[in-house]
């Protein structure tokens, strides 16, 4: 089965605006990223359209501005694909959770080449990078660590017992950097 496109041009035509921005998510589209999260997030008027079925009837991409996938896998429906983006996207407002400092640094975030470089040292990948024009890259969230400070004989580092947030700061994305170097290294590329 695959989604009328007069059910849909019908329904996005009670509801567009001239600043609408319509998405589609769909297994063909462009993958869903934090920068494409941020993006939406400044969106005056987001329409997220939850393919299903078959898909939808591809007449219906001459009014849409974008396709958008979680990944490359297959759902039954778009409907927690577009869940999931909505809430991504929501997070990021103003206003939507308590502390605004909470999404600055994420999971994801982005981090100049030059402070990693003055952080980490002279390293290969780094360097090239810089060479290549790349001024900012893309990190995974370092390590966290809670109660008790040693565990079945690990240690919380050292470094965060200390107090010291400027050193906990260069610590935090050095540890960054070695984590997507080592879970995430398309993210480097």
């Amino acid at each position: 089965m695959v989604m009328r496109v007069d059910v849909l041009h019908a329904a996005l035509n009670k509801i567009k605006s001239e600043k609408s921005k319509i998405v589609l998510t769909s297994a063909k589209g462009k993958l869903f990223n934090q920068d494409k999260a941020q993006e939406y997030s400044q969106a005056k008027h987001l329409i997220l359209i939850a393919g299903h079925y078959e898909g939808v009837d591809d007449r219906i991409l001459e009014y849409v501005d974008e396709e958008i996938s979680l990944g490359d896998f297959v759902m039954t429906g778009g409907e927690i694909a577009t869940a999931a983006i909505v809430d991504s996207i929501v997070r990021l407002i103003p206003g939507v959770l308590k502390k605004e400092e909470a999404t600055q640094l994420e999971s994801f975030f982005t981090v100049p080449v030059d402070k990693l470089i003055e952080i980490v040292g002279q390293n290969k990948l780094l360097i090239n990078l810089k060479q290549k024009g790349v001024k900012d890259i893309h990190l995974i969230e370092y390590p966290h660590y809670t109660r008790p400070e040693d565990f079945n004989q690990k240690k919380v580092p050292e470094i965060l017992l200390q107090g010291n947030h400027k050193e906990i700061e260069k610590w935090r994305l050095k540890m960054a950097f070695e984590e997507t170097q080592k879970k995430r290294p398309d993210l480097l590329q």
